[in-house]
């Protein structure tokens, strides 16, 4: 393209923004020009813009053009690509666009960084119910005194991420207590959902209700802070990605007995690496690898009174590749979670816990080459998935199940079909999180893919 064609193509761009009187909604790069921008940036009708920061150049234009943003915004999404180092500064927010507070209800932020103190804050986003932020500031920061001050009536969603390269090691026990004295203070009233790792829950001991936690324990020492955060957290719904590749033992004593009455719906997404070179002779090396992992899950969560439980099994499976690929006896019998029988560990499951109404089990890989450090060049030799969901018929009412036309007994497990699991887990808010979701569609999707 030539220098007359994009500013052609430019042009058109600009009258096509103009004339949309009624645009709700936009989704923009930085490096877009910036007599489209300012096209966009002076509509009054927008409700949803979207922002993607793609070049480093365009840091301040970008920050300006979102100062003088004329329309009412609903929700704001600002993310950006590695090499860009574009961020949102606390003070901008709070500074130069005060113009959102009284309509913004959504704001996403890929980088915050909080330059403020809390008693700098005069001006509160009211309106904002959900928040996703990626949150960078010094380990003496007052972060959930400065959240709170800023979205005082957020009540939906928060999601934080990890704290870890902001608190770690000797900071955790100060930055912990300032959280809690800032809730003293003030506190939200409640949360639907909070989303983060382990060590980011625990540094910020929320006092108010939630009623779903999605928490990712992949760092060294997260189940500690998991477990710790269990102890005092009052949800219902918990989502928990437990990553083992550190061994087993990070299942026991996961869940405290504090929680045994209080969670009544789990999803446990247990992610499992297997680094190892069997052959054929050991084939039942698999076999046995499943049933311990089995026996230590179900000794971490046999005494929750759980009614509804949604398990997947994600097993990356790595063979040892010296100068050639791995012959194919080693490919046809590593993959660990193949070998899992999903009806043995149904019946294991509903024997061990008394209250279950619903199981969903689901286990899935992929076999690769190599160690898992070098896991994102890796090629894929083989996939699996395989997933089955079950009703367990408790009273006369569970004998009436609209999923099966056969008759069924007391204590029996009703299989459910692929329609009724989509029904049931929406209905109970069961769905993985997104990003395990698109794990499990790797695996699920054919070799090739």
């Amino acid at each position: 393209m030539n220098e007359s064609d994009f500013h052609t193509i430019t042009d058109r761009l600009v009258d096509i923004v103009k004339a949309a009187i009624h645009l709700q909604y936009a989704d923009l790069q930085t490096s877009i020009s910036k007599s489209v921008f300012d096209a966009v940036v002076k509509l009054t009708t927008l409700r949803e813009l979207r922002i993607l920061a793609d070049y480093p150049n365009y840091q301040e234009p970008f920050l300006n053009h979102l100062a003088v943003l004329n329309s009412p915004l609903r929700s704001l999404y600002l993310s950006g690509v590695d090499f860009s180092e574009t961020y949102i500064p606390a003070s901008f927010l709070h500074d130069r666009l005060s113009h959102l507070a009284p309509t913004l209800e959504f704001l996403d932020l890929d980088d915050f960084r909080i330059d403020i103190f809390p008693s700098s804050v005069t001006t509160q986003f009211t309106a904002v119910r959900s928040l996703k932020l990626q949150a960078t500031f010094a380990p003496d920061c007052d972060l959930l005194s400065v959240l709170v001050r800023l979205f005082p009536r957020l009540d939906n969603t928060l999601e934080l991420g990890s704290l870890y390269d902001s608190v770690r090691g000797d900071d955790v026990p100060a930055f912990r207590e300032r959280c809690q004295e800032a809730q003293q203070r003030h506190c939200w009233s409640r949360l639907n959902r909070l989303a983060c790792h382990a060590d980011t829950a625990y540094l910020l001991a929320l006092r108010c209700p939630i009623r779903r936690m999605d928490i990712q324990a992949h760092l060294p020492g997260a189940t500690q802070y998991f477990t710790e955060t269990l102890r005092y957290y009052y949800s219902t719904h918990l989502n928990a990605w437990i990553s083992l590749y550190r061994g087993f033992g990070a299942l026991d004593g996961l869940f405290p007995p504090e929680v045994a009455d209080r969670l009544t719906h789990l999803v446990l997404f247990v992610e499992v690496g297997v680094h190892h070179g069997c052959r054929s002779r050991r084939r039942n090396c698999n076999v046995i690898r499943s049933n311990r992992i089995v026996n230590r899950l179900l000794g971490a969560v046999k005494h929750l009174r759980l009614t509804h439980l949604h398990i997947v099994f994600y097993y990356s499976v790595y063979l040892p590749v010296r100068n050639t690929a791995p012959d194919a006896d080693s490919v046809a019998h590593n993959p660990s979670g193949d070998s899992m029988d999903l009806q043995v560990i149904r019946a294991r499951f509903v024997g061990a816990m008394p209250t279950l109404r619903y199981l969903f089990l689901t286990t899935c890989g992929q076999t690769r080459a190599g160690p898992p450090r070098w896991e994102f060049s890796n090629e894929i030799f083989s996939k699996w998935f395989a997933s089955k969901a079950w009703h367990v018929v408790h009273d006369v009412e569970d004998l009436h199940l609209s999923e099966s036309e056969s008759d069924v007994g007391m204590g029996s497990c009703v299989e459910l079909s692929g329609e009724a699991v989509e029904r049931i887990r929406e209905r109970e808010d069961l769905q993985l999180s997104r990003d395990e979701e698109y794990e499990v569609r790797l695996c699920a999707d054919s070799m090739g893919s």
